[in-house]
Order: structure tokens, then C-alpha cells, then sequence
């Protein structure tokens, strides 16, 4: 079941997201959804990116980054906290954020 959507969006520059929550057992996914490039004819090609950076699952910090590169979607037990970073360069981008949870 879905317990959590949110919604993400960049026009040129990299955001952050972070959430917390009580322990849930998770999987969890960041999509682009949209993007629009500019008008004019960019000189540095348009590009976007969702991707999770670091969790706290079972009390432990685990860097997603250092352990698997660019992680868009993970699966995680006891997982308390959510840390991500969305980026647009050159271009506008909207990202979803999904977080399913299992019993």
C-alpha cells in the first residue's frame, strides 16, 4: 500500500528532500515525471536526476551514495529516515517520490 507521495521540482538547480518517520517496513522510488527543456538551443545538453542519498534503517546510518552510487529506488526494513536529492540542469524537471510500505 502507498503510505506516502510527494512531489519534487527543479528549474535549473538541485534540491534536497528529507523525511522521517516511525519505523515501516518500505520500498521506495523516486520517477521523473516531467521535464522541459529551454527554449533556446541549450550549450550544455538539459539533464535530470532523482536519486536517495542516505537512510537510517534498523538505527543505523547507511550512506546509499558511497555503498551503491546512484540509487533511485531501494528496499528497506525499519526504515526511520529518508534523505535525496533532485537535480535539473538546464533544463525544468518534476519528480514523484513514492514510499510503499508492507506489513
Amino acid at each position: 500500500m502507498i503510505v506516502m507521495t510527494d512531489r519534487v521540482q527543479c528549474w535549473n538547480y538541485t534540491a534536497s528532500f528529507h523525511y522521517t518517520h516511525g519505523s515501516r517496513r518500505v520500498s521506495m522510488q523516486i520517477t521523473l515525471s516531467a521535464r522541459r527543456d529551454y527554449d533556446s538551443p541549450p550549450t550544455v545538453p538539459p539533464d535530470a536526476i532523482g536519486v536517495f542519498t542516505r537512510i537510517i534503517a534498523a538505527g543505523s546510518e547507511i550512506d546509499l551514495l558511497e555503498l551503491y552510487g546512484l540509487v533511485p529506488t531501494f528496499i528497506a526494513g525499519d526504515l526511520t529516515e529518508i534523505n535525496g536529492l533532485f537535480k535539473a540542469s538546464n533544463c525544468y524537471a518534476n519528480g514523484v517520490i513514492n514510499q510503499f510500505q508492507w506489513p
